[in-house]
């Protein structure tokens, strides 16, 4: 009788702590309300070469205006809220070459590489209004090329387009449709090329301070986000892998224990 209790009690213990709720999967547990975060530096995409840009050029010259785009004023002004420019419209852009130069339509080549988009407008800006070619220029240049990559347990993995300054990693998640159920929350890394060498850093979805301070917080073109799986998954490689943490099994054994408990304490 004391065998059967002894059991009884151990098979008990095990059930409880598996009916035990997860503290693995809810973001950000540090978050308090107004609590501060400092955010680390932003310090923006630096173009570099065959990075590919779309540019468009508007000033008041309709003339000055046709041959500073390059065939381009046909295209994307004059369109609906200039057809917006994410889309690219079949346009081919310009590509930084290996020098890290582009050839501008008037401007002859100019090096780019190393500054970032609003850098660019700015210095094609000055340039044409430096060389009196025009007044009152307005400058626009979008990322044609620039992506990130999403692999491992998210519900949407894949390349995913930079259409904009200041992708965080968090809506680099969301633009993946979050992480499954299986993915290991506070182990997620990212991938990053800094020159000939990769660097990987590794991200915490639970704590929110350790997350938005990492140098990988703000993402950067070709990096790859991996979200390993978390112990379930891998064990559903195996046929039988889950079958320990089965619902039915549970059950059977809470029916057991049910049983045993009306045998012993009646």
């Amino acid at each position: 009788m004391r065998i059967i209790k002894q059991l009884a009690l151990a098979a008990a213990v095990v059930l409880l702590a598996a009916c035990k709720t997860p503290t693995n999967i809810a973001y950000f547990q540090d978050m308090e309300h107004m609590k501060e975060f400092q955010l680390q530096q932003y310090e923006g995409i630096k173009l570099k070469p065959f990075d590919k840009l779309l540019i468009v050029v508007k000033c008041k010259n309709a003339e000055i205006t046709n041959m500073l785009n390059l065939g381009l004023t046909n295209q994307i002004i004059g369109t609906s809220e200039n057809a917006t420019l994410n889309q690219n419209n079949g346009v081919s852009g310009y590509t930084i070459d290996q020098d890290g130069n582009i050839d501008f339509p008037l401007l002859g080549k100019l090096h780019i590489a190393g500054l970032t988009r609003s850098e660019v407008e700015q210095k094609i800006k000055h340039d044409i209004e430096a060389a009196e070619l025009a007044k009152d220029v307005v400058v626009t240049a979008d990322y044609m090329n620039m992506s990130y990559f999403v692999l491992g347990e998210v519900r949407s993995p894949g390349r995913k387009n930079i259409t904009h300054d200041r992708v965080t990693f968090t809506e680099a998640l969301a633009q993946s449709g979050d992480l499954s159920l299986y993915g290991i929350r506070d182990s997620i890394y990212v991938i990053r090329q800094n020159g000939d060498k990769k660097i990987t850093y590794r991200m915490n979805m639970l704590n929110a301070q350790e997350l938005i301070q990492s140098p990988a917080y703000y993402i950067q073109p070709n990096d790859v986000i991996y979200v390993d799986a978390n112990n379930t998954r891998k064990r559903q490689s195996n046929a039988n892998g889950n079958q320990f943490q089965s619902a039915s099994l549970w059950m059977s054994m809470a029916s057991v224990l049910t049983t045993l408990a009306v045998l012993i304490f009646k």
